[in-house]
C-alpha cells in the first residue's frame, strides 16, 4: 500500500518536477532535530521553481507522508489525503509549510490556515520563507497548539532556517487549557446566534437556546454572537465571523454547530463550507 502521496496542485506540473517532488517523499529527517536542513533547502528551490506553497507531514520516524503542494487552507481536511495505513497513529506528526505567496507567513499564521492545521494537530508547526532576506538567509518558526491563542498556535522561536532544523524537536505544547471532559454519546455544541440591540431579549433567548441543547443531552461549550445589522442573504453570518467560528470549533473541539434561526439549504451549504 502506498505509504506517501504527493497531491495538491500539481495538475500541468512538468515530468522532471513531479519527479523531483516524488524524490522528495524518500527523503528521511532526523528524529531527534526539528527537521532535514537540506530538503527543506530544495524544498525552498522547488517552492520558487513553481510558484507554490509547500507542506510537509513527516510522521516520528522521520518519514514524509504527504507533500501537498498549494496554498494549504485550498487543502480541506488535510488529514484525508494521508495514506490510510499512517492515519492510524498520528501523535507524532509534524507539519512542515514552505509559504511561498507570503514571505512572512513564517512567523505571521493566516487564519485559514491556521484550521487546517488544528485539524491535524501536529506536535509542531514549522514554517519558513523560500526567498531569502538581505544576508542570504532564509527565515522560519516554530509553532505549537495553544488553545489559549487567538489563531489557536504559539509561537515558539523564529531564527534561521539552518539554526530552528538542527534545534531539538519542540516538546509538544501543553493543552493545560483542554476541553471539559465529557461523557463519550454527548456532543460539544458551538451556539452561532445574531443579536439585537435588546440585550435582555438577547440573553433570554440565548438561556431558552441553551436550554434545549442541554435537554437534548448535548453540551454548550461556546457562543458565537453577530449583531443583524451584518446580515449577509448568503450565509447570514459575515466570512470574517464564520472564520472566527471555525476558529472556535477546533480550539473547544465543538462537534456540532446549532444557529438559533432556520436555514435554507443553500445557506446552510454555504456555511458548511
Amino acid at each position: 500500500m502506498k505509504q506517501a502521496h504527493l497531491t495538491g496542485r500539481v495538475k500541468g506540473l512538468r515530468p522532471s518536477q513531479q519527479r523531483r517532488l516524488q524524490a522528495l517523499l524518500h527523503r528521511r529527517h532526523p528524529v531527534d532535530q526539528t527537521a532535514d536542513q537540506s530538503t527543506l533547502e530544495i524544498i525552498a528551490e522547488e517552492a520558487l521553481d513553481l510558484n507554490q506553497s509547500l507542506h510537509m507531514i513527516i510522521d516520528s520516524r522521520g518519514l514524509c507522508r504527504l507533500l501537498w503542494v498549494g496554498l494549504l487552507h485550498q487543502s480541506g481536511k488535510l488529514i484525508e489525503h494521508v495514506p490510510e495505513v499512517r492515519r492510524r497513529n498520528n501523535q507524532d506528526w509534524r507539519l512542515i509549510s514552505c509559504f511561498w505567496d507570503d514571505a512572512r507567513k513564517g512567523v505571521h499564521l493566516s487564519p485559514q490556515d491556521a484550521i487546517v492545521a488544528l485539524d491535524l494537530r501536529p506536535v509542531f508547526w514549522f514554517g519558513f520563507s523560500p526567498i531569502r532576506n538581505s544576508n542570504g538567509i532564509r527565515e522560519a518558526s516554530v509553532w505549537t497548539l495553544d488553545r489559549k491563542e487567538e489563531l489557536g498556535w504559539r509561537l515558539l522561536e523564529t531564527d534561521e532556517l539552518g539554526k530552528l532544523c538542527k534545534g531539538q524537536q519542540p516538546i509538544k505544547g501543553l493543552e493545560d487549557n483542554a476541553p471539559i471532559p465529557l461523557n463519550d454519546s454527548q456532543e460539544r455544541v458551538l451556539l452561532l446566534t445574531l443579536t439585537s440591540k435588546d440585550l435582555n431579549r438577547n440573553e433570554r433567548e440565548l438561556a431558552e437556546l441553551e436550554g434545549l441543547v442541554r435537554s437534548a443531552g448535548a453540551f454548550p461549550v461556546a457562543v458565537a454572537r453577530q449583531t443583524r445589522s451584518s446580515f449577509n442573504p448568503q450565509t447570514i453570518w459575515g466570512t470574517g465571523k464564520l472564520q472566527e467560528v471555525a476558529l472556535e470549533i477546533r480550539r473547544k473541539q465543538a462537534s456540532v454547530v446549532i444557529t438559533d434561526r432556520e436555514l435554507t439549504p443553500v445557506q446552510v451549504k454555504n456555511i458548511e463550507r
